[in-house]
């Protein structure tokens, strides 16, 4: 696929994927052509990739710009249910641009869960800008394991993607909670009933992002409760020495 203008087609099938659809063992080249205003009701506004087994992939120098899809506003690589370690994965993705892509959900301009996309043997001089996403990942996605199912971004260029206003370039689904109140090990915090200890979290991705979960889909609560630290009754000792560990927080803008 050489050379070629991919524009203004609809998937409006919700249970398609996909303006043009690849799956299983592909050798394919895809070079100097355009892909624009494509939309998928489902996922991979101009391109998906599907069960995907021996890949040879070369992305070169392609314009992917304002495409639409619930997930991968441009490009989507779904990914392959086995666990075969001799499929063949040579993929080189360089010098392509993706502008104003939108993802109703993850992912504005790319979307990955295919573990493979790691082993790829030239990722340069490409540029991601101004794409969007409602919930997570404006310019890229990958729900998790970015050390198999994201290409190395450190080449990449990222430029003012947001998620509702709100710079996201890249991103995951959540993967750590940090304390961030100043609480030392040793610190005694004395309280009494029915009063509270103000406790600060934040809520990070696989990229050590604080995640700003505006349309709290994730839904994510951290419950502590207050543990007695000794093995003596309470009823015979007050200045006891406690555990926190009750009480429900939501995060909102992740924290």
């Amino acid at each position: 696929m050489t050379n070629i203008d991919f524009k203004n087609n609809i998937n409006d099938n919700k249970y398609d994927n996909g303006c043009i659809y690849l799956c299983n063992n592909l050798d394919i080249v895809i070079k100097d052509s355009n892909f624009t205003n494509n939309i998928s009701k489902r996922n991979g506004g101009a391109i998906y990739l599907d069960n995907i087994q021996n890949l040879t992939l070369d992305l070169d120098s392609n314009i992917f710009m304002n495409n639409w899809a619930i997930n991968g506003g441009a490009l989507y690589f779904s990914n392959v249910n086995s666990n075969n370690e001799e499929f063949i994965s040579d993929i080189n993705i360089n010098n392509n641009k993706f502008i104003n892509n939108y993802a109703q959900n993850f992912g504005g301009g790319i979307y990955s869960e295919y573990d493979r996309l790691h082993l790829s043997q030239s990722v340069t001089a490409n540029e991601v800008t101004n794409n969007s996403a409602g919930i997570m990942g404006g310019g890229c996605y990958s729900p998790d394991n970015i050390q198999d199912n994201m290409f190395n971004l450190d080449n990449w260029k990222f430029n003012k993607n947001i998620v509702n206003t709100i710079e996201n370039n890249y991103s995951t689904k959540p993967s750590y909670i940090k304390l961030n109140s100043n609480i030392s090990k040793n610190n005694s915090i004395t309280i009494t009933s029915g009063d509270h200890i103000s406790l600060n979290f934040s809520l990070y991705d696989e990229y050590d992002h604080i995640i700003n979960d505006i349309s709290q889909y994730y839904s994510i609560s951290l419950k502590l409760e207050l543990e007695n630290d000794n093995n003596i009754s309470q009823n015979t000792i007050y200045n006891s020495n406690y555990k926190l560990s009750g009480n429900i927080g939501t995060f909102i803008k992740g924290i």
